[in-house]
């Protein structure tokens, strides 16, 4: 994560890249530079790309992108031909999403008025059993808050218990 503020600007030098190479097993003299085109994971001011083959297999072209924080590396990414640039995302998403999204729509909403119209017929006919749909819901309700404790970011539990009282230690 970068600092939350830029210290003055300093002429940093680039990266000596020369020895991720080498411990890679690559000599850096035997790739040449390109524009480099994917944007890296972390944060980074500069980043940089090559082309070039590995020893071994001397016919297939291999690119390296790389980037580098205050002359600092941060990314070093061995890429073989067979791994495709991802897509250009387009601003009403991709198809098979949108299709997905309708079809489940085109299936749930069915099936709420369908569970409405039988429940109802049910309950009017004296069919229905209040006690277990209480049940039931409380089951999923529970269920349901079971999922949400689980999906949240973990914290330690001294963080939870510190944090309503952190502008008063400090």
């Amino acid at each position: 994560m970068p600092l939350q503020a830029q210290p003055e600007a300093e002429t940093t030098m680039p990266p000596d890249w020369t020895s991720l190479f080498s411990a890679a097993g690559l000599n850096i003299s035997k790739w040449k530079p390109e524009r480099a085109e994917r944007i890296p994971d972390s944060y980074a001011e500069t980043r940089y790309a090559w082309v070039g083959s590995f020893p071994n297999r001397p016919g297939v072209p291999v690119r390296i992108e790389a980037a580098a924080y205050q002359g600092k590396p941060v990314s070093f990414e061995i890429m073989d031909p067979w791994i495709q640039k991802a897509p250009a995302e387009s601003a009403q998403g991709p198809t098979v999403s949108r299709l997905f999204d309708i079809g489940a729509a085109l299936f749930v909403v069915p099936v709420l008025l369908g569970g409405i119209f039988f429940a109802r017929r049910n309950l009017r006919l004296g069919w229905g059993d209040r006690r277990g749909a209480t049940r039931l819901a409380f089951l999923v309700l529970a269920i349901s808050v079971l999922i949400w404790i689980l999906q949240v970011p973990r914290v330690s539990l001294v963080s939870l218990l510190l944090v309503p009282y952190l502008p008063v230690l400090t």
